[in-house]
């Protein structure tokens, strides 16, 4: 098996990033259900057993074979709880799901199960790089940060019209630049695969998830010490700044856009408190 050094440590990153977002997903979702959901909620217990046991092996020293056998298991497992979410997305808008997370939020986590199965199916072909354009990145974590945001509004006690007003100003900028960046999608098709106004636009999108990145981790402070009213949870805060954190990352690798100074595969936070 043909891969260097570089490829080695690209898939053991991914693994220990995706393997904690799945993770953190069947969390949210065992949170979320009610006690009258009990075959859902065996489901989602048996599944996080599993990615759990994945994300252990994914933080020792491997050779590249048990890293190509870690993404053949890996794999499997994430169709799993692919079905498994799509099967919830399903109850939740053609029946009655006992659930407090909405119908947006688990498709999310579709689609993010969907962009991991993409990285292990292409790992898997060996030669396919695991980094991609910075549009790629625009176009699937903007969404999924504005999401993110309409949570937080929803979560936070109406009395808190300082932060909701904060919330708010970073929906507005973050739409805009999904906006925009479906735009220059369509200038790609003339060749070019960077061009000025591009790399202006990735070191603009960078400032605004930065700034976000740095809302959120004021929230967290806030959060832990009990100096905010809401509802807002711990372990789905601790969620958003890694999955916001690894953005910043694999747009620092590819462009002029600062690297975050989170390490977006550090173990979660309610792990540590």
């Amino acid at each position: 098996m043909a891969v260097n050094n570089d490829q080695v440590l690209d898939i053991q990153f991914e693994h220990k990033f995706w393997l904690q977002v799945m993770g953190d997903h069947l969390y949210l979702i065992l949170n979320s259900l009610s006690v009258f959901e009990k075959t859902e909620l065996r489901k989602a217990f048996s599944l996080i057993r599993t990615l759990e046991e994945l994300l252990q092996r994914s933080r020792l020293d491997s050779t590249p074979n048990e890293l190509y056998s870690l993404s053949q298991y890996a794999l499997t497992s994430i169709k799993k709880v692919r079905k498994f979410k799509l099967g919830l997305l399903h109850r939740h808008i053609e029946e009655d799901l006992n659930s407090s997370l909405s119908p947006s939020t688990l498709n999310h986590m579709i689609s993010e199960a969907e962009e991991y199965e993409r990285i292990l199916s292409e790992h898997l072909q060996i030669s396919k790089s695991l980094n991609y354009s910075a549009l790629h990145y625009h176009l699937f974590w903007l969404p999924d940060i504005v999401n993110h945001a309409q949570q937080l509004t929803a979560a936070l006690d109406p009395v808190e019209t300082g932060l909701q007003k904060r919330v708010q100003d970073h929906i507005t900028n973050i739409k805009n630049a999904y906006l925009k960046a479906l735009e220059l999608v369509g200038f790609l098709r003339s060749k070019p695969s960077s061009f000025p106004a591009l790399n202006r636009f990735n070191l603009g999108v960078g400032n605004q998830v930065h700034s976000f990145l740095g809302f959120q981790k004021e929230l967290q402070s806030m959060l832990i010490t009990h100096h905010v009213l809401g509802t807002v949870s711990v372990l789905n805060l601790d969620h958003m700044i890694r999955e916001e954190t690894y953005y910043l990352y694999k747009l620092s690798q590819i462009s002029e856009v600062e690297a975050p100074d989170i390490n977006p595969v550090q173990p979660r936070i309610i792990q540590k408190l």
